[in-house]
């Protein structure tokens, strides 16, 4: 078991047993999974901790940032889906597209909410400021933060899919690519990069990984460089090399 492992064992006792710091900590790292490691159900299962943390510790920031980045990332990836931000489509749904808006509306809403809140606390806040810009489509901010971005891209056809993690610590990538990869055969259309306010300083394809006899990857064959300065905060928006941003944690988006 890695220490990420017995730290996950730890914090789901304790916000089990009512530990609200605990229960933020729980979501940030579910966070770094693919929603069906946890058997989701209409709402990813970080999303549930994070509301529990601040039911609990309703002046809880992280808890507050993180939350409204899972909202965005999600709110985001279904307008994508469903072309809900293209003008032309608006009034010309079918059920379930209107289903979607309805949805997508509601996460952006309380998104904006609790960013909002969290500034009227401590208006300096790096991770609420930054997440506003970007929900808001402002000019972002270029912060001095480092992260890892792995991201794939397949296709079938015309059909697609991106997958991507962002993360700032390496032990807990190699943990949440250990869960991500488990079911994927070749690892060839993934890629790791390492940024520094906005810049792609490098960028490794994960192909060469294979699984040792306990299951897990082998690290060793991949180099894993430190991040050159203060690692992305929890909950903070990525500023991509191409002016992207991508969202903290575990994404997928539905492509073609």
């Amino acid at each position: 078991m890695t220490l990420v492992e017995h730290h996950l064992e730890s914090v789901r006792g304790a916000a089990q047993a009512g530990d609200f710091e605990a229960a933020r900590e729980y979501g940030r790292l579910l966070s770094l999974l693919p929603a069906e490691m946890e058997e989701a159900d209409d709402e990813w299962p970080c999303v549930w901790w994070f509301r529990a943390a601040l039911e609990g510790r309703p002046e809880d920031h992280e808890a507050a940032v993180l939350l409204a980045a899972r909202l965005t990332g999600d709110a985001d990836a279904l307008a994508y889906a469903y072309g809900l931000d293209d003008e032309e489509s608006e009034g010309d749904e079918d059920e379930e597209g209107s289903w979607a808006r309805r949805n997508c509306e509601r996460m952006r809403k309380e998104a904006q909410r609790l960013y909002e809140q969290v500034l009227r606390a401590d208006p300096a806040h790096p991770g609420a400021r930054s997440g506003l810009a970007a929900f808001e489509g402002a000019p972002f901010p270029v912060a001095p933060y480092s992260h890892y971005l792995v991201q794939g891209e397949y296709w079938s056809g015309t059909v697609g899919c991106r997958e991507q993690l962002v993360v700032s610590d390496a032990e807990e990538l190699r943990w949440a690519c250990d869960h991500w990869f488990a079911d994927i055969a070749g690892l060839g259309a993934y890629h790791l990069s390492v940024y520094a306010s906005g810049e792609r300083l490098s960028q490794a394809s994960l192909e060469p990984l294979v699984r040792t006899a306990d299951g897990s990857l082998d690290w060793s064959v991949i180099t894993i460089p430190p991040l050159p300065g203060e690692p992305l905060p929890h909950g903070h928006p990525a500023l991509l090399h191409n002016g992207h941003i991508a969202h903290y944690g575990w994404y997928s988006l539905d492509l073609g």
